[in-house]
């Protein structure tokens, strides 16, 4: 399960310049009705059993997030239960949201995995990813993506998470080197939820080393280097962004909380999952290509390509 971490608004009202870890001075400025507003958590965990992902109405999500806490967090979570639950629940205070559950189901040692949805969320089927949902002003874009064809690598430990960094990879290229998905008003970062010793939880560090190359029709040209660490502190996702002039941290707290202050650099990372994504300007074609080089863990012997 994987959310970006931008919020916009319709609101005419000035809004503050909003620092994304992409665009260490601001996001960029576009003539457009939709203006970035804020960076927090679109991910959610109820309990070991059960996460959510939301789009919508900021103020009706945080309400339903904190009654779903106090109705879901305790008990065997079950499809029925779930779909019990948002029958009952007043659909007058979720007119404006989407929402996609993760539901673990256990059963007599047996596990299984169930997706129940609400609201405008898309379905598609992949050959690589199963059957995929989306909601939120990225869907479309997010959607389309999928649908091209791109071969990953076979063989690899922990198909998903690797497969799920690759497209990580692919949109923080594609954010700093064309931002296309700020756009369409998503993107600034992204936090994944999986499934490890039997418990949903967040993937808990990742880093993202972003490299310009241009083509020319004489020579190859390496002219950027960006790196952003992402890591929880006291459930805050917190992004250390250097862009090779400036550093910055940003705090990115979850639906149901208030951000905090953090100065001092995390010295403790353990770059066990590195995505070196890059933007190639090919000049002759005038054209951009996103690929991307993932390193899942200290043990792996070298980087996998995420393109064969």
């Amino acid at each position: 399960m994987i959310a970006d971490l931008l919020w916009s608004t319709m609101d005419q009202a000035e809004v503050p310049t909003v620092l994304l870890p992409t665009h260490l001075d601001g996001a960029p400025t576009m003539q457009q009705a939709i203006k970035p507003v804020h960076l927090t958590q679109k991910l959610y965990i109820i309990n070991d059993t059960l996460a959510l992902a939301f789009s919508g109405n900021y103020v009706e999500i945080r309400q339903f997030v904190n009654d779903s806490k106090l109705f879901l967090s305790n008990g065997p979570m079950t499809l029925d239960r779930m779909n019990e639950y948002l029958k009952s629940y007043p659909r007058e205070r979720i007119s404006n949201l989407s929402i996609i559950f993760w539901i673990v189901l256990k059963d007599k040692g047996q596990i299984n995995f169930a997706i129940s949805s609400f609201g405008n969320v898309r379905k598609m089927s992949d050959a690589r990813f199963g059957n995929v949902y989306a909601a939120g002003s990225g869907a479309p874009q997010f959607l389309k993506i999928l649908s091209q064809p791109n071969e990953y690598t076979d063989g690899i430990h922990n198909k998903v998470l690797y497969q799920n960094l690759c497209l990580l990879g692919y949109w923080f290229g594609n954010e700093i080197g064309s931002n296309e998905t700020l756009i369409n008003h998503w993107g600034a970062g992204y936090e994944m939820i999986v499934f490890k010793d039997f418990k949903l939880v967040k993937l808990d560090e990742y880093s993202v080393v972003t490299r310009i190359v241009s083509l020319g029709r004489s020579k190859l040209e390496v002219t950027g280097n960006n790196l952003i660490n992402f890591y929880y502190k006291e459930g805050h996702l917190i992004a250390e962004s250097f862009d090779g002039i400036q550093g910055k941290i940003i705090t990115i707290p979850p639906i149901d909380a208030e951000p905090i202050t953090v100065t001092e650099l995390n010295r403790t990372l353990t770059f066990k999952n590195v995505i070196i994504s890059y933007v190639v300007h090919n000049l002759k074609a005038n054209d951009k290509l996103f690929p991307a080089i993932v390193l899942l863990n200290s043990t792996e012997s070298y980087p996998k390509s995420c393109h064969d």
